[in-house]
């Protein structure tokens, strides 16, 4: 009995190790890397052999697009380097040595299937953490990663919001619909000092902005509110601050 039970958890231990194995791949470890991003190549005979063209669409006249980062570390030596990623939101720590993106399936389509990579080059490790991304954010010190998953407006007030740590993630589902009788289409996540917020929005104007603590738990909220003297909306903080809003 004792064998069987112990041969039991050595599978689960497998199993985990191997599901978890496959989220990770080593890179070489930098104290300080630097990023340069490729838009697109020429089309030229070799460009077209290197890239395929049901992954890298063909552009303009003469133009493949490719979206590569290239990670360099300081002396300017080439470490790795990633293909269809969103090269205009590259999210790195103080120390840039973390880096956090996107990568879609179809380029041209970002609306379709993404994952979200953590490239952690103090650990050597690119991490994959999650797919269907909406938004994202990685902290200043890089240990952790806030994102959103799965949101559709269209089809439910539900924000599927997560924290990663340490390999480790806890996920709170958050129906906005608690906190407003408005119609949301988009979040973003922002970091105030040790503290995680969520900005809803409806057609480019927040609508409330939710504060979230470590468990993913909404521990307080402020509605947006509009000022006719000034012209701008504004939000009254939980500390009583007042905060203008960019709408």
């Amino acid at each position: 009995m004792k064998k069987r039970i112990f041969m039991f958890y050595l599978l689960l231990i497998v199993i985990k190790t191997t599901i978890f194995s496959e989220n990770i791949l080593r890179i070489p470890k930098r104290n300080q890397v630097s990023v340069k991003t490729i838009n697109t190549v020429e089309m030229n005979d070799q460009n077209v052999k290197i890239f395929n063209e049901n992954d890298y669409p063909r552009i303009a006249k003469n133009k493949i697009l490719i979206n590569r980062i290239n990670f360099f570390d300081k002396d300017e030596n080439l470490l790795i380097y990633s293909d269809k990623m969103e090269i205009n939101s590259i999210q790195h720590n103080n120390d840039s040595n973390v880096f956090l993106c996107l990568q879609y399936d179809d380029i041209l389509r970002t609306e379709k299937k993404n994952s979200l990579y953590l490239f952690d080059f103090m650990k050597g490790q690119k991490v994959l953490i999650a797919v269907d991304v909406n938004a994202y954010l990685l902290s200043n010190d890089g240990k952790k990663v806030f994102y959103i998953t799965n949101f559709n407006y269209k089809e439910s007030s539900n924000i599927n919001f997560s924290i990663f740590v340490d390999q480790k993630r806890k996920t709170q589902t958050i129906n906005y619909k608690d906190y407003t009788d408005e119609i949301c289409d988009s979040v973003i996540i922002q970091q105030e000092n040790e503290d995680v917020v969520l900005y809803i929005y409806q057609d480019a104007c927040v609508i409330v902005k939710l504060f979230i603590n470590s468990n993913c738990d909404v521990i307080n909220y402020a509605l947006s509110d509009y000022d006719e003297n000034t012209g701008y909306s504004f939000i009254i903080n939980p500390d009583g601050s007042i905060e203008y809003l960019n709408d």
